[in-house]
């Protein structure tokens, strides 16, 4: 099973939860290790917070997986 991860460190304050695991996406995708062609893959988003009041997204957190 081929995995890759994708991460987004957010800047304190960051509320833009979107564009987090955009960014996140982006960094998997680049250079996968993956063979050429169509893959299906699921995509697993998680997502490291910092509990205080209020809880803020510290970094966003993506993962490709395929049976591949």
């Amino acid at each position: 099973m081929a995995r890759k991860r994708g991460r987004f460190k957010a800047p304190k304050g960051f509320k833009d939860h979107k564009e987090g695991f955009s960014k996140a996406m982006e960094d998997a995708l680049e250079d996968t290790g993956f063979s050429p062609g169509r893959h299906e893959v699921r995509v697993i988003l998680t997502a490291l917070i910092d509990v205080t009041n209020p809880a803020e997204v510290v970094e966003y957190r993506i993962e490709l997986d395929t049976n591949g």
